[in-house]
């Protein structure tokens, strides 16, 4: 018997709000069993491998760090403080330019912005994305609308109601996310609750109030993020070790200094002599040495005693100081000249300071980039600017080194460049590439044809001499 030939019908499941709701539970769920985990296990990194040290507790480096270790550590750490500011402090010194194909384009806009203070929020609110793992910039615009509203419109160039807040980690909470998959703003903010923090003993405590604030209106800084883009990492925690060792050192130097550098006294009794023991004698001996080497006493009031002067050996910290700021530069990239402005040579620095150079402007490139062009996508929502989709920012060419030290720098190359083309004749080299050679000591712009340095040139001598 031949059976009629039916197609099947294909099966289709219906994403619905029930779904979608359950997917959210279990994610929440799945999160905090992650957290729970996490902080169980807390404090891996640094336990030995038995378990029976903890180097972190051991060397009080603390198992896990929060945002409070972070900005005490920036407040008050000397050269954390270098790592943090310095960094976004120079990325944002000198504005940059916008271009469509080679044209500049936003030139007044971008000085009414300056006017506004708009890039001097900006190095602020890096710094404490640097201090935390994130921070926010608010951007007010003048579009009478309340904050907790997608941002409206504005009228073209008013950039004097325009006004920037920013907003440290402690003080930025989410209290609505995107719950839609199908949406390119899943799993991100929709909504924000903004407060900045002050000190609670401050009389500015009592004027500080949070604010509802839409998505549109702010912009993320999230240094450092990697699965999770709105959570980076503070500029002070991978140095953080080097950086509790530093005040260690430092700290216990000055402390042992300033003891050793007071008189220690050893009292010794006579032989065959009786010292009164009772507690007034104790009590007057005690107040009487104290006073004498805190300077309020010229003498010693003793009693069948004799007091004598010991001299405790002093070490010198410099070794252990050294060890711990070239940690934290090799782990920053920040050069340690840059970081102690201790001086060296004239070599060290002028490459010190192509290195620094080179650190900030990869960072203006691979992040002060997307933050400035968020902000001015703001503006553009808003009517105030017109932004165009092809726009590039260009930055301002890090230049630190003086004309005296560039002119030094370049003599330096020019004696490498001798040094390195001096008796080639000798190893049976007649003719060499000259780009190759200056390539080495570092003179790369420089183009030059094939040159044959096997016999004398005295304009060439000249010119590597000059």
């Amino acid at each position: 018997m031949k059976f009629p030939f039916t197609k099947k019908k294909e099966s289709v499941i219906e994403y619905t709000a029930k779904n979608q709701q359950a997917d959210n539970y279990l994610g929440q769920v799945l999160n905090a069993v992650s957290q729970i985990f996490t902080r169980g296990s807390s404090g891996s990194f640094g336990v030995s491998p038995n378990g029976k040290r903890n180097f972190n507790e051991l060397f009080g480096y603390g198992d896990v760090l929060c945002f409070d270790d972070f900005k005490g550590m920036y407040k008050r750490g000397g050269i954390a403080n270098t790592v943090v500011a310095k960094v976004a402090k120079s990325c944002w010194r000198d504005m940059p330019e916008i271009k469509v194909n080679n044209d500049l384009v936003l030139v007044d806009q971008l000085n009414a912005l300056k006017k506004a203070k708009f890039f001097r929020a900006f190095e602020r609110v890096d710094i404490a994305n640097r201090i935390g793992s994130f921070s926010v910039l608010f951007v007010g615009i003048p579009d009478g609308l309340d904050p907790s509203l997608p941002i409206g419109s504005a009228n073209k160039d008013n950039f004097k109601g325009l006004y920037f807040n920013v907003y440290e980690e402690d003080g930025i909470e989410v209290v609505q996310w995107d719950t839609d998959p199908a949406s390119p703003r899943y799993n991100l903010p929709v909504m924000y609750t903004l407060q900045s923090r002050v000190n609670g003993y401050s009389k500015l405590a009592a004027n500080v109030s949070a604010i509802r604030v839409h998505y549109s209106r702010v912009v993320h800084l999230a240094e450092g993020a990697l699965s999770n883009s709105l959570e980076g990492c503070s500029a002070l925690e991978a140095p953080w070790n080097a950086v509790t060792d530093k005040e260690k050192v430092r700290g216990s130097s000055g402390e042992s200094y300033y003891r050793n550098s007071r008189q220690k006294l050893a009292l010794e009794a006579a032989d065959g002599s009786k010292v009164s023991t009772n507690k007034e004698a104790r009590e007057a001996l005690k107040e009487n040495v104290e006073n004498f080497q805190n300077g309020l006493e010229d003498t010693l009031r003793l009693n069948n005693m004799k007091a004598n002067m010991l001299q405790p050996a002093m070490s010198s910290p410099r070794d252990a100081f050294d060890i711990a700021v070239e940690e934290i530069a090799g782990t920053t990239g920040i050069p340690v000249r840059i970081l102690t402005t201790k001086a060296g040579g004239s070599v060290t620095g002028s490459e010190d300071k192509a290195t620094w150079n080179a650190l900030v402007n990869d960072r203006q490139e691979q992040e002060c980039t997307p933050w400035l062009l968020d902000a001015l996508s703001i503006l553009d929502e808003a009517g105030i600017l017109e932004l165009p989709d092809n726009a590039e920012v260009i930055w301002p060419v890090q230049s630190s080194l003086s004309e005296k030290e560039a002119s030094e720098s370049m003599k330096n190359k020019a004696d490498a460049f001798k040094s390195a083309t001096e008796g080639l004749s000798t190893i049976g080299a007649d003719e060499v590439i000259a780009e190759s050679v200056f390539k080495a000591v570092g003179l790369d712009e420089i183009e030059t044809d094939d040159i044959d340095l096997s016999v004398d040139d005295d304009d060439l001598n000249d010119s590597i001499e000059e």
